[in-house]
């Protein structure tokens, strides 16, 4: 169900076919290689995409994120694979008589190139509705060890941090933490709720993008697709899909900007007609990751999670900060 905000643009159907102009000046230098050396060196440059692919930038801390962790206790979980940092804060609210089952855990998952901190603005708030709160670093992001990254690796961690911290109850997840989340819980990761902000839910949509980004020709593209195919299967775009992913979902929301410049809004239509019992409310003007410290999404994340009665209103905001 789609919650309609009078005001919001018409969403366009298609992706835009251009990525943004304000790149980085060295994704610009990569796009600059891939169009004067794609036509003589197809496989140099598709095992070199290949690399970039599952190489997230580890991205420094902001000052925000270092406050957000302030009150959460660091744990380290062995996975085999890596080392991953896990944050934990306790139980807020609890009266003497009640018992911290009654409450509930919510897991916070984040995205590509994010960290655990990058969803602390939803802590306080669930806490305060007598959550215990988990975040924690995927592999090669944050504190946790690791060079490289994969969707079965995220799905992994996630599975790891549940079996430390036992029974999770809901989940909120953002960008690529929609996906892990969804592959997890195909996996057997079992939550009652679920908020999934922002994220892809078509796996051949997050590689066509990435091949727009770095501004491959057709050859390079199929070459690079062939190789994601070699390490995961032949079946990898309809695996990965959230059709294929609908199994035992839990009641969700799903939250996603409509000038989203990196998740176009269309993944949320698909996932949210893919899964059972969803909710899909569309946001304005938060893009990205703004949509993380909005208050009115986190006050109806909140009161999804919590299972609130009353009707669930549109989260909507044009601020622009």
């Amino acid at each position: 169900m789609v919650h309609a905000i009078p005001t919001l643009p018409r969403v366009p159907i298609e992706e835009p076919s251009r990525p943004s102009r304000r790149a980085p000046l060295a994704l610009r230098a990569v796009r600059t290689t891939f169009r004067w050396l794609g036509p003589w060196a197809p496989d140099t440059l598709a095992g070199w995409a290949t690399r970039l692919y599952f190489s997230p930038r580890r991205l420094p801390a902001s000052p925000r994120d270092a406050e957000w962790l302030v009150g959460s206790d660091l744990e380290w979980i062995d996975t085999g694979r890596n080392r991953i940092a896990a944050y934990h804060w306790p139980y807020g609210g609890l009266l003497p008589w009640e018992h911290p089952r009654e409450r509930g855990t919510v897991l916070l998952v984040h995205g590509w190139e994010g960290r655990g901190a990058q969803l602390g603005a939803f802590v306080d708030p669930l806490r305060t509705a007598g959550y215990r709160v988990i975040a924690f670093d995927a592999p090669a992001h944050g504190r946790s060890s690791g060079q490289r990254a994969t969707l079965l690796g995220f799905s992994a961690a996630i599975r790891a941090v549940a079996d430390r911290f036992g029974d999770i109850d809901a989940v909120v997840a953002h960008s690529m933490g929609v996906p892990s989340v969804a592959l997890a819980i195909a996996q057997g990761f079992a939550v009652d709720r679920a908020v999934l902000i922002g994220g892809p839910s078509r796996f051949d949509r997050v590689t066509h993008r990435f091949a727009q980004e770095l501004a491959m020709n057709d050859a390079i593209e199929a070459r690079f697709r062939g190789r994601l195919e070699a390490k995961f299967g032949d079946d990898v775009w309809e695996r990965f899909d959230a059709k294929s992913l609908a199994k035992a979902t839990p009641s969700s929301l799903v939250i996603h900007d409509v000038d989203d410049p990196m998740v176009h809004f269309s993944e949320a239509e698909h996932l949210a007609a893919s899964w059972p019992d969803t909710k899909l409310v569309a946001t304005a003007g938060l893009g990205h990751h703004r949509i993380l410290r909005d208050p009115m999404v986190i006050d109806a994340s909140v009161q999804f999670l919590s299972g609130a009665r009353k009707r669930l209103e549109a989260v909507s905001s044009s601020r622009r900060r």
